[in-house]
């Protein structure tokens, strides 16, 4: 194991000190980031052609060119449209002023003269278009460093229960010349409330948690990367958020919903055609238990992924096609890290020991303010048992559209989408060749043995304040005392009841069904203080029970 790893280790440094023509690439956004919405909406409307989101995250020079294109456009954007993309793109002045003028005339050193009393008079500031807050900031050229620092408060119930989390984060990103950019992102998090408030955060799943003394819940997040920039590629090491697939919001490649995993990443692109690879290290679904011995805990298991985005008619329609491979028990195997080639004929030269998932996804806007797009996951097949009852038919499909008209000079995106899920995909023999990451599957949240219909509509009232609701029908077959029906990708498939092998259906077992709905709205008060505030209602049925649930939440945010 240690060879393997020196042997990587010794072809990224070979690779970053050969010289080599740089061009400034940029620091990836993260896929959180509600740019990416607006820009979907653009593309949805026909502003923007051969934005591809199927494969997150983008760099800030990337985003930036969409939103440059869009302002040569903004005679075709609503009042409100045009308020947003002048925001965003005073976000990005440091990359718009970096291509207007010479690059050592940008100079923007911290400790000039009255720095900090402006950047406190920015903080209250209820101007539009300006950059967001930078606590310290050095730019000299192609040289830069940017450091921030964020506060979070909020306050959740639970019909009678409450619970409440505070949280700090600090962010540092730059970039030192044109080759290599970094970041790191630190978040602390502290929650406490009533004990029967089990309904854990978003940020919380998949992390470690610790109970301290009086009952209070702290856990951490770290996300970094360091990436080296050529003219033809970017290598990096990454800690960060990753989606692959054309959902954006319940993807079954690579979902945003999936827990943090450092990984190897590697992309470039010829003419809009894009190839990514990642290799990273997983945890087994035994890492959390602390009650089984630390040989189990610490068996190895790895992700090897990459895929090709092709994009046809003048950049209106894009396709991509994915390869997965989890494997584990062993070292890095460098038959893994190769970003060419197929996944599946290594896998046989292995022995065919490692589970190996493929995809197909894309999306089309040929029809304007409507975006189609779909998404195929093939876990195992055999040609002669396509379309019949056998269990090893592990497939997904999904299919949605997006809708992003103007009505009444108000920007709405309306979403639509159904995604069904076969039992037993996601699952494999062992825990280090399952689809998951600390016991949470890597690509669709709700699993398998799974159908979903997804509806979202958002709406800007000002460039301040915006407002969502999603609603989720949610059907899912789920285990019982006798038997396991697949739904789970922590339980193996040596585990299911042989007798339905050839009658396994896309629904298994005792079918649970959920009802959510989710309002929520975000309100800028000052420029980059945000308040947010909504409601969940939550209603699920097995059998003859039923249980019903009313979430509620305030949060406020400070960027400094």
């Amino acid at each position: 194991m240690m060879r393997n790893i020196r042997l990587v280790n010794l072809t990224f440094i070979i690779i970053i000190a050969f010289p080599l023509v740089i061009s400034a690439i940029g620091i990836d956004v993260p896929a959180t980031d509600p740019v990416y919405d607006f820009l979907k909406r653009l593309e949805t409307r026909g502003i923007i052609k051969g934005f591809n989101d199927l494969t997150l995250p983008l760099t800030r020079d990337e985003i930036v060119n969409f939103l440059q294109i869009a302002s040569q456009k903004a005679d075709e954007l609503s009042a409100i449209e045009k308020k947003i993309l002048h925001e965003f793109l005073a976000d990005y002045r440091y990359e718009t002023e970096r291509q207007l003028t010479e690059p050592d005339s940008i100079s923007a050193p911290f400790y000039q003269k009255n720095y900090f009393r402006q950047a406190t008079a920015n903080l209250f500031s209820r101007q539009d278009a300006v950059e967001e807050n930078h606590l310290l900031m050095y730019e000299s050229g192609e040289t830069f460093f940017w450091f921030d620092i964020g506060v979070r408060g909020r306050m959740d119930w639970k019909e009678n229960h409450q619970k409440q989390m505070f949280s700090d984060r600090y962010l540092l990103r730059g970039a030192l010349s044109k080759s290599l950019t970094f970041h790191t992102y630190f978040a602390r998090f502290m929650k406490n409330g009533d004990p029967a408030f089990t309904e854990p955060y978003e940020e919380e799943i998949g992390n470690f948690s610790m109970v301290q003394p009086g009952g209070t819940v702290t856990f951490d997040i770290l996300q970094t990367s360091l990436v080296f920039h050529q003219k033809y590629f970017n290598i990096g090491l990454y800690r960060q958020p990753v989606a692959w697939g054309a959902s954006g919001t319940n993807n079954l490649i690579l979902s945003k919903s999936a827990p943090l995993f450092s990984y190897i990443g590697f992309n470039t692109q010829f003419k809009g055609i894009k190839l990514s690879m990642i290799h990273g290290s997983l945890l087994n679904d035994s890492t959390h238990y602390r009650d089984i011995s630390v040989q189990q805990r610490n068996r190895s298991k790895y992700i090897a992924a990459h895929r090709l985005d092709i994009p046809f008619f003048r950049g209106t329609t894009i396709v991509g096609f994915s390869e997965m491979v989890i494997y584990g028990d062993r070292g890095i195997d460098i038959a893994y890290m190769t970003p060419f080639g197929f996944y599946w004929p290594i896998g046989h030269a292995l022995e065919d020991r490692d589970n190996t998932l493929m995809a197909v996804d894309f999306k089309t806007t040929f029809i304007k303010n409507i975006t189609f797009y779909g998404s195929v996951l093939i876990d195992e097949m055999r040609f002669s048992e396509l379309g019949k009852q056998w269990w090893a038919n592990k497939h997904a499909l999904q299919a949605g559209m997006r809708w992003s008209p103007n009505i009444a000079t108000l920007p709405f995106d309306f979403q639509a989408e159904f995604t069904a899920v076969r039992p037993w995909t996601y699952s494999h023999k062992t825990l280090t060749t399952n689809y998951t990451h600390n016991s949470i599957c890597l690509g669709f949240p709700y699993g398998a043995n799974s159908q979903t219909w997804y509806f979202k509509i958002g709406t800007a009232l000002s460039r301040r304040l915006t407002l969502t609701s999603e609603y989720l029908i949610l059907k899912k077959g789920v285990d019982d005392s006798t038997h396991f029906w697949g739904g789970d990708a922590t339980v193996s498939y040596e585990l299911r009841d042989e007798q339905y092998d050839h009658a396994t259906k896309w629904l298994m077992g005792d079918i649970e069904t959920t009802n959510q709905l989710k309002v929520a709205g975000r309100y800028e008060i000052f420029n980059d203080f945000f308040i947010k505030a909504g409601i969940n209602l939550y209603n699920t049925k097995l059998n003859n029970d039923q249980e019903s649930y009313r979430f509620g939440f305030i949060e406020t945010e400070i960027n400094f």
